[in-house]
């Protein structure tokens, strides 16, 4: 938001939370997933065309030139202390040479991945609330068959993000690296953002920044939908039976324990314990980008989350 619209990065952060939460109460999880059906197809078409007219952009008229010259870029980056380019063009670091060989040791990033996307895509209730859903009346059978079918869609959908946002801002960098191309990219993290303005024309321009701000809200909306019922179905009615919709939250006060689960849920509580201040203290670096700095956290996070579920 701080690249689209200008707005200091806190002042977006927090206006974005109070709208989300407005929305998450008044609209629930079929808000969600309304909006969610709306603004996926203008940020998949947006995503797009900022890809292909980058593209365009950074190869003189051409794609093709385009695609060559970001991947020539690509090949010149990450360079050791051997003077080799070893590029960042590919996902696995093999040779110990490489800068990046720390952070990506080779086929070790596969497993790493796998657990990390069996722990958010098996066992998150963001994902798995929005795959279970049912509405009033409705079998558990065709609950059962369109989850299946949606979670096949959704994972043929998940390799889009790459030309999304992976491939743009490769594209942003290799633009910014030419002096005579007219941009300029200061923060790593606007890169989207800094070639939605640059590349899309003004109307839009406008409809891809508002399909982003609606994919965030929904995103946020689920969350927190989430975590409500999280709390509400593992919480609160062990703790009380019985329970009306409505109720006097005096009347209902958990305690420590109580708040934090039962004995499975408080052995993941205190290993994520012992794992944030690893996470925090042994790996963070005052450079890292915020999504590079997210992904050091989930790392460490998400294993006793694997683990325990």
């Amino acid at each position: 938001m701080e690249s689209l619209l200008g707005l200091p990065f806190w002042y977006g952060a927090i206006g974005l939370i109070v709208l989300t939460g407005v929305f998450t109460v008044l609209g629930g999880m079929k808000g969600v997933m309304t909006l969610s059906a709306i603004q996926t197809p203008i940020l998949i078409a947006g995503s797009f065309l900022v890809l292909f007219l980058g593209l365009n952009v950074l190869g003189n008229g051409s794609i093709g030139e385009g695609w060559t010259a970001m991947m020539d870029y690509a090949r010149t980056l990450n360079v050791g202390e051997d003077g080799v380019a070893y590029g960042t063009n590919h996902m696995f670091h093999f040779e110990t040479g490489d800068p990046l060989y720390d952070d990506y040791p080779g086929f070790w990033v596969f497993i790493g991945a796998a657990i990390i996307g069996f722990w958010y895509w098996c066992t998150d209730q963001h994902i798995v609330q929005r795959v279970l859903g049912q509405q009033r009346g409705e079998s558990n059978e065709v609950v059962m068959k369109r989850a299946r079918r949606g979670s096949i869609a959704a994972g043929y959908f998940k390799l889009l993000p790459v030309f999304m946002f992976l491939i743009p801002g490769m594209v942003a960098a290799a633009l910014a690296a030419r002096p005579d191309s007219g941009f300029s990219l200061e923060n790593p993290d606007t890169a989207f953002g800094a070639m939605v303005k640059f590349v899309l024309p003004a109307g839009v321009k406008g409809i891809v920044t508002i399909g982003f701000i609606s994919a965030l809200v929904a995103s946020l909306a689920a969350f927190f939908n989430s975590c409500a019922t999280l709390f509400t179905e593992d919480f609160y009615k062990p703790k009380f039976k019985n329970l009306s919709d409505l109720l006097n939250l005096n009347d209902y006060k958990l305690g420590f324990c109580d708040f934090i689960g039962p004995r499975p849920c408080r052995l993941q509580f205190f290993l994520y314990l012992l794992t944030f201040p690893s996470s925090i203290f042994t790996r963070y670096e005052p450079g890292n980008s915020l999504f590079t700095s997210s992904k050091i956290f989930e790392s460490f996070s998400t294993s006793p989350d694997f683990s325990t579920t």
